[in-house]
């Protein structure tokens, strides 16, 4: 998953984002993604079945949590899925 992080930046609309990631255990990577002068904070859980990702937007980002809610979905799917076992 660390691999894919530089990934990230080319999937947020509007382009010119900049990622960072830190690993805070094993199973929990921490995300810091800034785009249009908005700092967007996240974690991501890793487990066996499951990959949780937690987002914390700022007042100005909070109207679209519906569309970028689905945004992280469908990117983070694809992302993990690109190996082409999706049948």
């Amino acid at each position: 998953m660390s691999s894919r992080v530089g990934d990230l930046a080319k999937r947020i609309p509007g382009g010119m984002a900049e990622v960072s990631s830190s690993w805070a255990s094993e199973d929990r990577m921490l995300l810091d993604v800034v785009a249009m002068g908005q700092k967007v904070a996240a974690t991501v859980d890793v487990e066996d079945r499951l990959v949780r990702v937690s987002v914390v937007l700022p007042l100005m980002l909070s109207f679209m949590a519906g569309p970028i809610a689905a945004i992280v979905r469908k990117s983070g799917e694809d992302m993990l899925l690109e190996d082409g076992s999706r049948k």
